[in-house]
């Protein structure tokens, strides 16, 4: 069973990058991780330890992003493997999720 830190990671409690390190930690499952608009970089260091364990990293493109800190960071870090308008990314997750 996962401890849950009580305590902030970097500021922030919950902490995304701990999420998604843990997601990173879980041999064999298979993840599609898409990353919408959202301020700051907490979350970032996660997303390419994902990647790096050949998730497909989607994110929202810059053209219709409100916030580009998370997604921009990530994309910065090489975590993003795809950059799709935001009308975009359901039909890639559809067509990715078809057998």
């Amino acid at each position: 069973m996962p401890r849950f830190r009580r305590s902030p990671v970097k500021r922030h409690r919950p902490s995304a990058d701990l999420m998604f390190q843990s997601l990173a930690a879980c041999d064999g499952a298979r993840f599609v991780g898409v990353i919408l608009t959202g301020m700051g970089n907490d979350g970032a260091k996660g997303l390419l330890k994902l990647r790096q364990k050949g998730v497909l990293m989607i994110s929202q493109d810059q053209s219709t992003l409100l916030i580009c800190g998370l997604p921009g960071a990530a994309a910065d870090m090489g975590a993003v493997e795809q950059l799709l308008s935001l009308g975009r990314i359901v039909g890639r997750i559809l067509k990715l999720c078809q057998c």
